[in-house]
């Protein structure tokens, strides 16, 4: 376990599976969206993300994330799976919501200290790298399936968010 208020921070993202499933997928798909949607669609993530952690968590809004939080997750994987070519105008807003959804369900009302925040930043920046990463690897041939299927992953995870919700 990492010691300390960063380290906690940095490590909080991959002790979530729905947290980490998301900045993976948001790298995915940034990727396969081309290198100049890489940097634009993990920073709108990440901020989507600190803002939802820092609503505090309001009992009639919840009955809405949780719904709206699986769905968004689901309509994430199903792009990645898809290989939707979006624009710019409808690329943002998805991973807008998905990390504003996200961040409100699983780290909202957080009050850290200021390096804890820090560390959850520089987790999100490094578990988002990550799915660039995969899908730069992965490349043509017998691996490029691999994005689309944790894509399949990503929208099977959302589905059973949703139905464990009900």
């Amino acid at each position: 376990m990492l010691a300390g208020d960063f380290g906690q921070g940095l490590a909080m993202p991959f002790g979530i599976l729905p947290l980490l499933a998301t900045m993976i997928g948001c790298g995915i798909w940034a990727e396969q969206l081309g290198r100049h949607r890489a940097r634009q669609l993990p920073l709108a993530y990440l901020i989507a993300l600190l803002v939802g952690a820092i609503i505090p968590v309001i009992p009639s809004l919840l009955p809405i994330a949780d719904v709206a939080m699986p769905v968004a997750v689901i309509i994430l994987g199903v792009l990645i799976v898809l290989a939707v070519p979006a624009p710019l105008g409808l690329s943002i807003p998805v991973v807008l919501l998905v990390g504003l959804f996200v961040g409100y369900c699983f780290l909202g009302g957080a009050r850290y200290m200021p390096l804890r925040w820090l560390g959850l930043v520089c987790g999100t920046l490094i578990a988002t790298a990550s799915g660039i990463g995969l899908t730069v690897m992965a490349g043509s041939g017998f691996a490029a399936g691999v994005p689309r299927l944790l894509g399949l992953g990503l929208a099977a995870l959302g589905a059973w968010l949703l139905f464990e919700g009900m």
